[in-house]
C-alpha cells in the first residue's frame, strides 16, 4: 500500500460527475480528486493554518462504492478536517465513533451537487442560508441531528434531509438551545438510516 495521503483511495460513485476531497498525509497539503469524463485530475489545495501534520495513521472503511482510506491525526489536541463528499451515513457514523473512542475532535464536512467544492459550513447559521438557497432542489424529509460532543470546540453532525422553511426553523431552535446550554447530546439523536448528505458542523 502506498504512503498514506500520497495516493489516496477515493470513495467511488456509480454515476455522475462527483468530486472527492481526501486529506493528504503530507503536511500543509491536501489532494482534491474529481472525476470528469472518466479522467482523474489532481488539484493541490492548502490546509488551513491551524491544521497540523498528520501522523500517517489511517481509518479504512469499505463502502458500497469502494474503499475509503482517511488519514487521521493521532496527536492529542490536533484538529483535522476530513471531507467526505456525498457520503453514506455509515461512513460518517463510524468515523465519528472512532474519534469519540480515541478522544479526537473531528470536523466532517460533506456537500452535494449544489454546493461549490470549497464551501465549508462552520456554524448552523450558514447551514440555514444554504438550505434557503437550495430549498427547491433538495427532497423534503426529516432533519436528523446527533451531537458529537459538548466539550470546548464541540461539533455537531447534521444530516441534511429537509430543505423547507420548517427545517430552518428547527435548526435555529436547536442551535439556540445548545448555545444556551439547554440541550445536551443525549437529547439529539438519529432516527432512521439514510443515504443523504451529512454535515458535521462546529458549534460556537
Amino acid at each position: 500500500m502506498p504512503a498514506l495521503g500520497l495516493e489516496p483511495t477515493v470513495v467511488k460513485r456509480k454515476k455522475g460527475q462527483n468530486e472527492y476531497l481526501i486529506w493528504s498525509a503530507k503536511a500543509g497539503a491536501a489532494l482534491t480528486l474529481y472525476e470528469k469524463s472518466h479522467v482523474l485530475y489532481l488539484l493541490r489545495q492548502e490546509f488551513s493554518p491551524h491544521v497540523t501534520a498528520l501522523s500517517g495513521e489511517a481509518f479504512q472503511l469499505k463502502t458500497p462504492y469502494g474503499t475509503a482510506v482517511m488519514p487521521i491525526s493521532a496527536s492529542l489536541g490536533d484538529q483535522l478536517k476530513l471531507a467526505i463528499f456525498d457520503s453514506p451515513q455509515l461512513v460518517v457514523q463510524q468515523v465519528a465513533a472512532l474519534c469519540e473512542q480515541r478522544g479526537w475532535i473531528l470536523d466532517v464536512i460533506t456537500t452535494s451537487q449544489h454546493t461549490d467544492s470549497s464551501h465549508e459550513f462552520w456554524n448552523l447559521l450558514e447551514m440555514q442560508q444554504w438550505l434557503l438557497r437550495w430549498g427547491g432542489g433538495v427532497r423534503e424529509k426529516d432533519i436528523q441531528i446527533f451531537a458529537r460532543s459538548m466539550r470546548s470546540g464541540h461539533s455537531f453532525a447534521l444530516q441534511q434531509q429537509l430543505s423547507s422553511e420548517d427545517a430552518v426553523n428547527q435548526l435555529t431552535m436547536i442551535y439556540e438551545l445548545v448555545r444556551r446550554g439547554r440541550l445536551v447530546p443525549q437529547d439529539i439523536c438519529t432516527r432512521r438510516i439514510c443515504q443523504d448528505s451529512i454535515f458535521l458542523v462546529r458549534g460556537d
